[in-house]
């Protein structure tokens, strides 16, 4: 993870943390000084030129646009160092806003794979990765939720990759996927995790749950569901 913070030119780095030297972004500046050495080297002459108190409103759409783009990978980073860093890590929720690349952070969550029990996505997508999700054997737990506008094509393979490799190991599934959950992923579930004890999923059609009421599934503790 760190040399991919570190990848970015010094040049082109100065050249991005400038464009935060407002006011409304002093925190983002003073947040990248954690990231790394070069991103901490770069940032403190940055925020010793500001002027205290300085007062900058952004009316230009497109400055705007990317102030908050700077912001989000800065978070990213920040974020992927810390989970990265975690040798004990069971247990992780991410909440997504459904529109941003979190490949980055996609690669310190694998860094964790042999840890982690429990994952959360709620619409975060992850572009580029699909043949990395077959490196989550060790899951007990997949909750994951896309809202309308963040559903596409890529995000139900990366689920049924997930299910695949996780097979037998799941014990609790909850899947709320818009507009419905496909045929694919349904067919994964049936498939691979057998052993499930918690099933919650949205936005079904009548004919997956009579199909589901008529398969293999003995363990179950508690099972919700609705057709959307």
């Amino acid at each position: 993870q760190k040399k991919m913070t570190t990848k970015i030119p010094t040049e082109i780095l100065i050249k991005i943390l400038n464009n935060v030297q407002s006011s409304r972004s002093t925190r983002d500046l003073y947040s990248s000084l954690l990231v790394n050495r070069i991103w901490c080297k770069v940032t403190i002459p940055i925020l010793w030129e500001l002027p205290l108190g300085q007062e900058c409103y952004m009316h230009d759409e497109r400055l705007m646009k990317k102030a908050l783009f700077i912001r989000t990978y800065i978070s990213l980073q920040l974020l992927s160092k810390l989970i990265g860093g975690q040798k004990r890590l069971e247990h992780l929720s991410i909440a997504g806003n459904g529109y941003l690349d979190y490949n980055s952070l996609f690669w310190a969550i694998i860094s964790r794979k042999e840890t982690l029990k429990s994952l959360r996505l709620y619409s975060v997508n992850f572009t580029h990765c699909l043949f990395l999700a077959s490196s989550f054997t060790q899951l007990s737990g997949f909750h994951c939720t896309y809202l309308k506008f963040a559903a596409p094509k890529y995000s139900q393979k990366f689920i049924i990759k997930i299910l695949e490799a996780a097979n037998r190991n799941l014990k609790s599934i909850h899947l709320d996927l818009y507009p419905i959950i496909t045929f694919e992923i349904f067919s994964a579930i049936l498939n691979y995790c057998t052993k499930i004890e918690e099933l919650t999923l949205h936005n079904l059609n009548p004919e997956q749950v009579i199909a589901m009421i008529n398969d293999n599934f003995y363990e179950l503790r508690r099972f919700s569901f609705d057709s959307g």
